[in-house]
């Protein structure tokens, strides 16, 4: 087999990555919660749906394949573990025995000096008349780390990340998994 360029491999991962979009966002929710993981396997080039059992599920999310605008290789069934060279596109976040998942938000310098105190009124809160209104970050037990970055419970995130869109901030995301 001849190995793909990494501009056809970035753009495979990139196809795989909208037809998972496209599969998670046409599941209702509990057609989600029989759907462990979709995987990109970089050795075949397909992408695969981990699914908790075989079932009528199967057959929607081949119906779902076949409406899609591309073709594309897939493959369902139940994995053990994750092959190698693997991409995983879609996971549920789990709480660990060891610690709890959180969504790490950052963001650059903002300007006007006007957005940057309206973003922090929003997210840290502000007292007026000596009257406290509490932030989402009081709100939903997010914690600053830092100038310009928070964690957010992931089960949050959403409602964080509604702010920013709102107010057209750019930010950076990352998940990760606080121990201890």
């Amino acid at each position: 087999m001849a190995t793909k360029s990494p501009a056809d491999t970035a753009k495979s991962i990139a196809s795989a990555l909208a037809f998972a979009s496209y599969l998670v966002s046409n599941l209702a929710e509990s057609e989600l919660n029989e759907l462990k993981q979709i995987l990109w396997i970089a050795k075949t080039g397909s992408v695969f749906a981990d699914i908790s059992k075989d079932s009528e599920f199967r057959r929607r999310l081949y119906a779902l394949a076949k409406q899609y605008i591309h073709p594309i290789d897939f493959e369902i069934g139940q994995l053990d573990k994750i092959p190698e060279s693997s991409v995983i596109l879609y996971s549920k976040c789990k709480k660990s025995e060891t610690g709890v998942v959180k969504t790490l938000i950052s963001w650059e310098s903002i300007k006007p000096e006007s957005k940057r105190v309206l973003l922090n009124k929003r997210l840290f809160g502000y007292m007026h008349h000596n009257v406290s209104y509490p932030g989402l970050v009081q709100k939903y037990s997010a914690e600053k780390l830092g100038k310009g970055c928070i964690a957010v419970p992931s089960q949050y995130a959403d409602v964080f990340l509604a702010v920013f869109r709102g107010m057209k901030i750019p930010v950076h995301i990352k998940e990760v998994a606080e121990v201890g």
